[in-house]
C-alpha cells in the first residue's frame, strides 16, 4: 500500500486521531512558515549586508583610484647618502655637488669658529629639484653650536643653483633628496 505524505494522512484522518493529526499538520504548517517568514528576514538582512558591502567596495575602489592619481603625478624622490649612491651617475653628481659645497664653505667658513676654537660634526637634509634648484634644507642633527649649524645651512643656499641631473638620473627621480654629514674641523691636523 502506498504511504501518504504525512500531511495527506492528517487531513484525511478522523476523530480523535484525525485531531492530532491536525495538530500534527497545523504544527508543521507552523514550522514552514515560520522558516519562510525567517528566510525573508534573513533574506533581507543578507540583502542590506550585501548593499553595504557594495558601497563599501565601491568606496575601497574610489580611495585606490585617489592614491593611484596621486602618485602617478607625485615626483619621484631619490634619496642620496655617500653610501647610497649606487650608480656612477648618482655617485658622480654627488661629488659634484660636495665638490661645489666645499669651493662655497671654505670662502663662507665661520671664523668665530677658528678664532673660538668651536669645531663639531652636523647633518643635513638637502632637497633638490631635477634643474638643481634647491627646494630646501633642513638641520637634522646639530652640532651643537648654532653659529656652525647656521653656516652649513648658509653655505648650501649660497651655493645653489647646482647643476642639473644629468638625462639618466633624470630618468629615475625628480628631486634628490641629499643626507649628508658635515665635519666642521681644524685644517692641518
Amino acid at each position: 500500500m502506498p504511504t501518504q505524505p504525512a500531511e495527506q494522512r492528517a487531513s484525511s484522518g478522523a476523530g480523535e486521531g484525525g485531531a492530532v493529526a491536525r495538530a500534527l499538520l497545523t504544527s508543521r504548517q507552523g514550522e514552514r512558515q515560520a522558516l519562510q517568514e525567517h528566510g525573508n528576514a534573513a533574506g533581507g538582512k543578507t540583502a542590506e549586508r550585501l548593499a553595504a558591502l557594495q558601497r563599501r567596495l565601491a568606496a575601497l575602489e574610489a580611495s585606490v583610484q585617489n592614491q593611484e592619481d596621486a602618485s602617478s603625478t607625485a615626483p619621484r624622490v631619490r634619496t642620496l647618502t655617500a653610501v647610497s649612491a649606487r650608480s656612477a651617475v648618482e655617485a658622480d653628481y654627488l661629488q659634484a655637488w660636495r665638490e661645489r659645497l666645499e669651493t662655497v664653505g671654505n670662502a663662507w667658513y665661520p671664523r668665530a669658529s677658528l678664532r673660538y676654537g668651536l669645531y663639531g660634526t652636523l647633518r643635513l637634509r638637502v632637497l633638490l629639484r631635477s634643474d638643481g634648484s634647491l627646494e630646501s634644507v633642513k638641520l637634522l642633527d646639530s652640532s651643537g653650536y648654532a653659529v656652525l649649524d647656521e653656516a652649513a645651512l648658509k653655505i648650501v643656499r649660497l651655493a645653489a643653483p647646482y647643476a642639473p641631473f644629468p638625462p639618466a638620473l633624470r630618468a629615475k627621480a625628480d628631486k634628490l633628496e641629499i643626507i649628508r654629514t658635515w665635519d666642521f674641523a681644524p685644517t692641518g691636523g
